[in-house]
């Protein structure tokens, strides 16, 4: 357990500034800072535990259905940080079966 929780404060803590990195370049306001957090929570949570991509595609759907109301009631910038939010949980959730396909030989190790 504690090999776990060791494993999932690394990845965590290397995801977060990774994305926060390529996100705002560390010059952000706090939505980006928030979905930097969500981002990294979920892609931390799909490596360690493959079962909760499921679960992360669901939040995807999520932060779908906010995106499409503020954007009809003309709120452009939530729905765009919404929206981002949501095609960046999927974005991630499709790279964390990576490690799943090189393992099954679909992908060479380079």
């Amino acid at each position: 357990m504690k090999k776990i929780i060791i494993l999932f404060v690394t990845i965590f803590v290397i995801s977060f500034t990774a994305l926060l990195f390529l996100n705002t370049g560390f010059n952000a306001n706090s939505w980006e800072y928030l979905q930097s957090f969500i981002l990294a929570l979920t892609f931390t949570c799909n490596l360690i535990w493959p079962r909760t991509r499921r679960i992360t595609l669901f939040l995807a759907v999520v932060f779908i259905l906010p995106m499409i109301v503020l954007f009809t009631l003309k709120r452009i910038d939530m729905a765009n940080a919404f929206g981002s939010t949501a095609i960046g949980i999927v974005s991630l959730s499709m790279v964390s079966y990576l490690p799943q396909l090189v393992k099954k030989g679909y992908i060479e190790k380079l």
